[in-house]
């Protein structure tokens, strides 16, 4: 594995343990299994379908993507295990999407719901929409920081919570508002 590979896989992971807000137990971090690296093939739009090797979900994105799984062995985590589809593109937009799966008993996919209707881990959003997706409750918020803009969509899928992630330079927003809705109205659950 190259460096430039391995250190794009750990950013956009981290990016979505933070964001998920279960990263909260540094010493004991999950074990990571690398699925796929820079796979798809992009068809003549320029986009592919992800399909998460564990995490029974597919999305479309404009770049090849990443194929990750975390296991989380910590007593102290509410969290089982994830399933992260990750990509960035050249203009350095970020896709996310994953599916966290929490341990039996204990409403961690309510609790991170509720959590994400107030803030976005210690950023705020600048707008927040509830909805329903496939009569699921869900969520969609914005984050806005000097240099980036996060859009994020929280879809609360009885045990599991399922986040997509769109962060962009401000610079590129143009290229990013034309990809949104393309990605977030992909996802397909098994």
């Amino acid at each position: 594995m190259k460096p430039i590979k391995s250190t794009l896989i750990a950013a956009l992971l981290l990016l979505s343990v933070f964001q998920a807000g279960w990263a909260d137990t540094k010493p004991n971090s999950p074990t990571i299994t690398t699925h796929q690296q820079l796979a798809g093939e992009l068809d003549d739009t320029g986009w592919t379908t992800a399909v998460s090797t564990e995490g029974r979900y597919l999305v479309r994105i404009p770049t090849k993507y990443n194929d990750i799984t975390a296991v989380h062995d910590q007593p102290s985590s509410a969290v089982d295990r994830s399933h992260t589809l990750a990509a960035l593109t050249l203009q350095g937009v970020k896709f996310i999407a994953t599916r966290i799966h929490y341990k039996p008993g204990n409403k961690g996919a309510r609790a991170q719901f509720e959590k994400f209707k107030v803030s976005a881990g210690k950023l705020r959003y600048e707008s927040i929409k509830p909805m329903k997706i496939n009569g699921s409750e869900a969520m969609e918020g914005e984050v806005v920081t000097a240099r980036t803009i996060m859009i994020q969509r929280s879809i609360l899928l009885g045990d599991d919570l399922f986040m997509m992630i769109v962060e962009y330079p401000k610079a590129q927003e143009a290229v990013a508002k034309r990809q949104i809705s393309t990605f977030f109205e992909s996802v397909k659950f098994d």
